[in-house]
């Protein structure tokens, strides 16, 4: 019997994630709660996500998409301009 789920990639996170003081565990919340999801640039495979650290806080994380892993580099506080994409929708 085949198994027709694909594998969920890695989530690789990188130092520079940590800067602004959140952990392994906001990073993870951000991905299982987050309400946008959109490319950041024109470079493929870079993308921001909003979503809420473990104690609820909107959060803005910009991930690398590579062929096996989700690449965490940013994570901090959700700024404005980026609240306001979501009124755009």
């Amino acid at each position: 019997m085949e198994n027709d789920t694909l594998p969920k990639p890695s989530l690789e996170i990188r130092p520079s994630a940590y800067k602004h003081g959140y952990t392994a565990r906001d990073i993870q919340s951000v991905f299982n709660t987050y309400f946008l999801n959109k490319p950041l640039t024109r470079r493929d495979g870079i993308e921001l996500l909003l979503g809420f650290s473990a104690a609820g806080e909107v959060l803005e994380l910009i991930y690398e998409v590579s062929d096996t892993a989700y690449i965490v580099f940013h994570v901090m506080k959700c700024r404005k301009q980026f609240i306001e994409l979501t009124r755009k929708r």
